[in-house]
């Protein structure tokens, strides 16, 4: 564990492709780094590429009943590229084996984990089969980044409201709308217990429930929330946004906090004095970055500080820490700090000092994910963080016990709408989406289709032989 004091100069990204004229529209200017724009390859040969012709007979094959769909690379650079990502990472040899342990633990999570593996594979050998109208450039925006359908939860709005909608957006940064909806649709299919000949209409319903928002709100012109109100959710999305704004603030400090500190026990441990430390120096700089804070002491008063272990999906290992902090209103308040990658749609390592605290921040508030005033991000010996309260409206549906096709029907179509309106929260960006698909919706999902069943397949042979990989 490395941890100095922040302040340290921000990092510039390192491109992965060629740098983009200018930035999307209602991103700020802090937002320069530059982006994963696809080849520019000819529409006409996009059709005639051996494996994608291969991967489309393959589909029309199995509907038929005839045979498996085929992917278009085999495992042996999955493998390498995982290897490598997690030598970047650095991590101690305990908290590798349990990260390692999570990645092949099923496909869904293997695809979880490896956000940096999926954009390597779109930029590279998934390119031409990436592109969803082939004939026309998507739009560049800022994308969520890692929009599988578990990262969708509660959250607390600014105005005290619970909603429901993206809830991680550590890998937020430059791509296309195709990147977010291959990801959501990918995931689908390896979470989904359905057979794949449910999952395709599920795919449709959620392009098509996508593309309907974009339109109502370009119509309506009205202002874009950050996710799904309560009037708004229904069925099992409704009543988690019932159940999590019910919770109280003592409830959480009761599951999280014993006699005034933070417990201790297998998910939060002591901090070294240094680690704590130089946390206590980080402080200064949330205070000069944080908005107003009505419900926290400030200059906060720091109470307890302990390291939070065995948390994350593709962040698993790296450094989280609560800080419970004295609040106005005689109930203390935690705060959480968290590590940062690098974005995985534009950098694709797991060195971690080539993450960019303030680009992955400008980032969030670009797609409407800063929604509460504790949020600020900074440096920690060259390493990004960022600090946010630990919510007590914050929850997940139980995706992993849905067995019924109307229940993913219900998750599609809320999912659908929030990654709409996380789209559409830039300026211009639903507009630009929309004449991009013009009169071809048809064709995009058809080949959206396409993309995550292929690829969903690649996961579970991937996940498999770096299974294999571990074990020799």
């Amino acid at each position: 564990m490395k941890i100095t004091a922040a302040g340290a100069p921000p990092i510039a990204l390192k491109p992965r492709t060629r740098s983009v004229e200018a930035a999307p529209d209602g991103v700020g200017p802090s937002v320069e780094a530059s982006l994963p724009r696809r080849p520019q390859l000819n529409p006409a040969s996009l059709w005639h590429h051996p494996q994608l012709a291969q991967a489309q007979q393959n589909l029309a094959m199995q509907a038929a009943g005839v045979a498996r769909i085929d992917v278009l690379r085999d495992t042996e650079p999955a493998v390498t590229f995982v290897h490598r990502f997690n030598s970047e990472l650095q991590l101690d040899p305990e908290t590798l084996k349990k990260r390692n342990e999570i990645t092949v633990s099923s496909p869904a999570k293997f695809f979880r984990v490896n956000p940096a593996l999926f954009y390597d594979d779109v930029l590279g050998v998934y390119n031409s089969l990436s592109l969803l109208i082939p004939d026309r450039k998507a739009p560049e925006i800022i994308i969520a980044g890692d929009c599988h359908l578990g990262n969708f939860g509660t959250l607390r709005a600014r105005d005290g409201s619970t909603f429901w909608g993206i809830n991680d957006f550590d890998m937020a940064g430059k791509g296309t709308a195709e990147d977010d909806l291959e990801r959501m649709a990918t995931s689908l299919l390896l979470m989904s217990p359905l057979p794949d000949e449910e999952c395709r209409p599920l795919v449709e319903r959620m392009a098509v429930g996508y593309l309907d928002e974009l339109r109502r709100l370009e119509e309506s012109k009205a202002p874009v929330h950050n996710g799904i109100t309560r009037h708004e959710a229904r069925g099992a999305v409704a009543a988690l946004i019932d159940k999590k704004s019910k919770n109280t603030q003592a409830e959480l400090l009761d599951e999280f906090c014993k006699h005034g500190r933070l417990k201790r026990n297998h998910e939060l441990k002591d901090p070294s004095r240094r680690e704590e430390q130089l946390i206590r120096d980080f402080l200064p700089h949330w205070e000069k970055e944080a908005e107003e804070t009505p419900e926290l002491v400030r200059p906060l008063e720091v109470l307890d500080i302990a390291r939070k272990t065995d948390s994350g999906g593709s962040t698993f290992g790296l450094n989280r820490y609560f800080i419970l902090v004295k609040g106005k209103d005689g109930e203390d308040r935690i705060l959480e700090l968290k590590q940062e990658l690098p974005t995985a749609p534009e950098q694709g390592t797991g060195n971690t000092e080539e993450a960019n605290a303030d680009y992955i921040f400008s980032c969030m508030k670009a797609l409407g994910g800063n929604f509460e005033p504790t949020m600020a991000a900074g440096t920690i010996d060259n390493k990004a963080y960022y600090m946010r309260e630990r919510q007590r409206e914050k929850g997940a549906l139980p995706i992993s016990d849905f067995t019924r096709p109307e229940q993913w029907e219900e998750l599609v179509d809320h999912a659908a709408i929030a990654l709409a309106r996380a789209h559409a929260f830039q300026a211009g960006a639903a507009a630009k989406i929309l004449r991009w698909v013009d009169q071809d919706q048809d064709l995009l999902v058809e080949r959206l289709q396409t993309y995550a069943e292929t690829y969903a397949r690649q996961t579970e042979q991937d996940c498999a032989d770096y299974r294999a990989s571990l074990a020799s």
